[in-house]
């Protein structure tokens, strides 16, 4: 007779008294060492790593084994969520006893008896917050994979389980599309070449314990392509999509702190609401390279006063800082009001199709040159990654997002990387219209005759003329 510890499935109905659908359950029972677990929303792919986590933590714990089980993300905030759901699950009656220990700072820890510990970190700065942490390791719960470099994957996860066998999971939604290594990954243990690979899809419309007509609703407010890639789990090829993925998250990812000692300065990009839309604002360092977003906030459900207010706020708390705003149609009322308001600079822009291709075109430059670094917000990334060009029956391209999407933390991000200066020159000497031979350790002199010459601080290098150097 089986016991409600000997496998996982057992331990969430009897134990937990969880119900566990079908795609849950063969996910639950699989002992591959590498599983790739994609889900669509609200599919049950969170609810199925945290009911792992917690049985093989008090599996381990009733036996008495040192056992360390790492839930890691691309933020601290992501991978701290994870960790939350697993201790609500341990907060049951027949399992509080096991917790002896939980710390929040500086990182989250919960310990069961004496050998196990659970462990939240981030893999921010090159996952240099779970290096070191490979001993008496069983188990990697990576949640939010989409956002993780193959580099990190390989060189920083995979290393840790070297020395114990352990398992680990990768659970994701399919946003980083066709060609990324997570679909790699998934198409691997999806068609069974790899023998330790194994990959599960976890669909919207699987799920029996959600509300079927909800989710069929949903259909009718977002794009064929959200649909297929945030219901269906499809990895998809996103042909028209302005910025690639591989850029996206290359730039995402960073732990937005408490910034109110932080010194610099600081840019809004301010995109009001118009009708259903969202109200986006995001704070951009502008000094720092990469510059980096301090703040992002969705005011939509304000009227246009109180929006006003709260973006004034905000550029107050940031050392005064301009606030750049879409003028377009009742934009230049808000643009009013922030004058009205106090703030001390404000750069309104009117979207035209050729302004828009502008702005546009200079954060996709600048995503592409990793001048610019954003937090793992999902209505961000989301926005990013649905994006589009498309071209009109005129010829002309149109700049929108996809179906009925939104794209205002896109204009909004784009807006304030404007008025921080836009995309960055290479100082380069050829930029500069200055002649290719010039080091940086030269020195630009001219002689009595006006002609100029560069004088090389290195001994043994010649004067050179090049006063009919084009510019000069």
């Amino acid at each position: 007779m089986l016991r409600p510890l000997d496998n996982p499935v057992l331990f969430a109905t009897r134990v937990l008294g969880m119900q566990v659908h079908e795609g849950q359950a063969s996910f639950l029972l699989d002992a591959h060492p590498l599983r790739v677990l994609i889900g669509g929303r609200r599919a049950g792919k969170s609810q199925a790593l945290a009911i792992l986590i917690a049985w093989l933590a008090v599996v381990n714990a009733v036996q008495c084994k040192p056992f360390k089980i790492l839930v890691t993300a691309p933020t601290l905030d992501q991978a701290r969520v994870l960790l939350s759901y697993v201790r609500k699950l341990l907060s049951s009656p027949l399992l509080e006893k096991l917790v002896t220990r939980e710390v929040e700072s500086p990182f989250p820890e919960v310990q069961l008896g004496e050998s196990v510990i659970l462990m939240a970190r981030s893999l921010a700065d090159h996952g240099r917050h779970v290096r070191g942490h490979g001993r008496d390791l069983g188990l990697i719960a990576l949640d939010e994979g989409f956002l993780v470099s193959e580099e990190t994957i390989k060189e920083v996860l995979s290393p840790l389980l070297a020395d114990t066998g352990g398992t680990m999971v990768i659970a994701s939604t399919a946003t980083s599309g066709v060609g990324s290594y997570l679909h790699a990954l998934y198409e691997r243990g999806k068609e069974g070449t790899d023998a330790r690979v194994k990959s599960f899809l976890l669909r919207t419309l699987d799920n029996p314990f959600i509300d079927q007509d909800f989710v069929r609703s949903q259909k009718q407010e977002i794009s064929q392509e959200q649909w297929r890639v945030e219901w269906e789990g499809e990895f998809s090829s996103a042909a028209n999509s302005v910025f690639t993925w591989n850029d996206i998250s290359a730039c995402a990812g960073v732990d937005i702190e408490s910034n109110n000692d932080r010194q610099g300065r600081f840019t809004i990009g301010f995109d009001p609401a118009k009708l259903r839309d969202r109200s986006a604002v995001i704070v951009l360092e502008s000094l720092a390279m990469p510059r980096q977003v301090v703040h992002l906030e969705d005011l939509h459900g304000r009227d246009y006063t109180r929006q006003v207010e709260a973006v004034t706020a905000l550029s107050r708390r940031y050392f005064n800082a301009k606030v750049v705003v879409d003028a377009t149609g009742a934009g230049q009322v808000v643009t009013d009001l922030l004058r009205a308001s106090g703030v001390c600079v404000v750069e309104p822009i009117v979207f035209t199709a050729t302004r828009k291709a502008e702005l546009v075109t200079s954060l996709a430059v600048a995503l592409e040159k990793r001048e610019i670094r954003f937090p793992a917000d999902r209505r961000l990334l989301d926005e990013l990654r649905f994006f589009e060009a498309r071209r009109m029956p005129n010829g002309a391209i149109k700049y929108e997002a996809t179906g009925q999407g939104h794209d205002d933390f896109v204009s909004a991000l784009a807006l304030a990387w404007a008025g921080a200066g836009g995309v960055v020159r290479d100082q380069s000497f050829a930029a500069l219209n200055m002649p290719p031979f010039l080091r940086s350790s030269d020195v630009l002199t001219t002689d009595a005759a006006g002609r100029a010459r560069v004088m090389s601080l290195e001994d043994g290098f010649p004067q050179a003329a090049w006063s009919d150097w084009p510019g000069f």
